[in-house]
């Protein structure tokens, strides 16, 4: 009996996860030349950030934006919750002509998109875990920035980040940082190795003891380095979590690695 109403639950559950809300824009905010904050409030933001699982370091929505006629859906990490101001942040990066990209160009105070989730960007920090290496481009920043705030004991960690140029590079406080690293794009990569995340893991030393390492980036590098670390470099499938958030060439990618 008690499984099946935990089954009833979970149905429940998903069920709301999937459904679709909607948000309006309260604050528009150029965090970087191609990074824009857009802050969402609304009846269903107030529900929405009442969810635990928004709570969680890397959860993500689904958000749906008007494109020709019709809507558009593209999934995005919280870069922040505001529970006084009842809002919650999302980091729209500016690259191409794809519907969100140019929505968020143009976005203001005032307009509405639909929205769905939360759903779970695969963070549990383990209790085994001694040091802990997130490693990303400008699409992961806001999840590896919640990652960091959730950590709540002292723990090494090490930061490899990737964006365009140096105008890119973004503060990040944190006092449990051992590497902070950011690595510039100098030009459009042809393969995998010459990726700067691949380079900066392969000059990288990892700290004695057991570690955890959390990356999204573009779905070949993502694959590339899942390997890497578990055939090479000794990290556990359990203490791994390797996502690719995009795919060089396909537009709203999705797969799994």
């Amino acid at each position: 009996m008690h499984n099946t109403l935990n089954k009833i639950v979970d149905e429940m559950l998903e069920r709301d996860t999937r459904r679709k809300r909607e948000a309006r824009v309260s604050a528009v905010r150029q965090v970087t030349a191609r990074i824009r904050r857009i802050t969402l409030s609304g009846d269903d933001v107030d529900k929405f950030i009442a969810d635990p699982r928004a709570q969680e370091p890397a959860s993500w929505v689904k958000v749906f934006f008007p494109w020709r006629d019709t809507l558009a859906g593209r999934a995005y990490t919280l870069s922040g919750i505001d529970k006084l101001a009842r809002t919650f942040d999302i980091d729209m990066v500016l690259h191409g002509e794809g519907p969100a990209s140019n929505w968020a160009r143009d976005a203001m105070p005032g307009d509405k998109l639909g929205f769905a989730g939360p759903c779970s960007g695969g963070f549990r920090l383990l209790p085994q875990t001694r040091w802990l290496l997130l490693l990303g481009d400008e699409t992961a920043l806001p999840a590896m920035r919640t990652i960091l705030a959730s950590l709540s004991a002292p723990l090494p960690v090490l930061w490899f980040a990737e964006v365009g140029d140096a105008q890119e590079i973004q503060d990040v406080d944190c006092s449990f940082l051992q590497v902070n690293s950011w690595q510039i794009r100098t030009r459009h990569f042809d393969s995998v190795m010459n990726s700067p995340l691949v380079q900066a893991v392969s000059h990288c030393e990892l700290p004695a003891g057991e570690g955890q390492v959390w990356l999204a980036c573009e779905h070949q590098i993502a694959a590339y380095l899942k390997a890497r670390f578990i055939n090479e470099m000794g990290i556990s499938r359990a203490a791994l979590f390797a996502k690719g958030y995009w795919k060089k060439g396909e537009a709203n990618f999705k797969g799994a690695i």
